[in-house]
This record gives C-alpha cells, structure tokens and sequence, in this order.
C-alpha cells in the first residue's frame, strides 16, 4: 500500500510552510471572539497570515500508522479576533502524537495520506492592548495549551509532497489574557525521507 509502504522506507517528514491564525471562532467569552467555528473561512477579517516560510515540522513514523511530531511556528497578528492592533510577534512551539487515517479510510493506494493528532505546546505573543502585563519590563505573554490537529498530505510522488492542517491551541480559562484560544492553519511543502542506516 501506497501510504504506510512510504512511512516504512522513508519514516522522517519535514514540512516547510506558512501559517494564519486566528484568534476568532473559538467560543470564548470575550468580546473580540466569536462562537465556536463561527466565520471559520474568514479569511479577510479574522486570519493572520504569513508572507513567508513561516512554520517548520518534524515528524517521525514509530510504529504502524503512529508518528510523533515537533513543529515551531512564526507569525504577526494584526487582526485579534474581530479587532484590530499593531503588528505582534507571534511564536508558537508545539509537540503532537500523530495518527495515519489511510488504512481506516481505505486510501492506502491512493496519494491522499489523511491524519489527526493530538498534543501540546506553548505560544508567545508580544503584549499589545489585549494581553497587557502588569510587569513594564515584560515584552511576551505565554502559556501552555493542549492542541487537537487535524489535515491531510498529498504525494505527488515517494519523497515530496503538500500539507494542509489545521491545528486548535486550548489555552484553559484562567490565562486566555496571556495566550488566547486560537485556531493556527498550515500549508507546506513535505519531504520524506530515510535515515543514513535504513537508507543504506
């Protein structure tokens, strides 16, 4: 089978990507956010979205459709929620269980590699008016979350191949001030490939 064939001959991914997020549809109680999944596409007024290369994963298949995963994101945010600020730096480091859907689908032979995963991380965001500090010296707030991910890969052959995932970063109640909710959407190019010893 296509998917799980490649995960065995070749079991590190690297993916380089842009990223958007958005602080919007995650339905919390504050004013410059919306009900869960409300205006999730849009994209004009509620995502951040990178100019650049701004995201970078690694992952590792461990054992039949598992792979663990470690991905740094960059970012500014220029629209919080359904406001708007200043530019912010944005800085998010994640880390996730990831399982291969193909086999359970049924698209083994297929190029379409589906999955989700499940994790944690922790997310920067430069202080602006919505996450103030009481500490003049203190330029980030941060704080932990536990993120739900979501996506699919397509091959266009063994080795390279186009990513698209979507990943909701959980931060609890009492420090959504320091790192909101928010949704963080990746697309990226991937690569497959063998270590030196499978390789030889």
């Amino acid at each position: 089978p296509f998917a799980i064939s490649q995960n065995e001959k070749s079991p590190w991914q690297v993916t380089l990507g842009t990223t958007a997020i958005d602080i919007y549809p995650v339905g919390s109680h504050a004013s410059y956010q919306g009900n869960n999944l409300e205006d999730f596409f849009n994209v004009s007024e509620h995502w951040n979205i990178s100019p650049n290369f701004s995201a970078l994963s690694l992952s590792k298949n461990i054992n039949n459709n598992f792979s663990v995963a470690i991905e740094g994101s960059l970012n500014t945010i220029s629209k919080w929620g359904s406001k708007q600020t200043d530019d912010l730096m944005y800085l998010n480091l994640s880390s996730y269980l990831k399982y291969d859907l193909s086999s359970l689908l049924k698209l083994q032979n297929t190029a379409f590699e589906p999955f989700f995963g499940l994790g944690g991380g922790y997310t920067w965001i430069e202080i602006g008016p919505f996450n103030t500090s009481n500490n003049p010296e203190k330029e980030y707030n941060g704080n932990f979350s536990v993120n739900g991910t979501v996506g699919f890969s397509y091959w266009f052959n063994e080795s390279l191949g186009l990513t698209l995932q979507t990943t909701y970063n959980h931060v609890f109640a009492d420090y959504t001030d320091n790192a909101p909710q928010h949704y963080r959407h990746l697309m990226g190019l991937s690569f497959r490939f063998a270590n030196s010893v499978e390789a030889n």
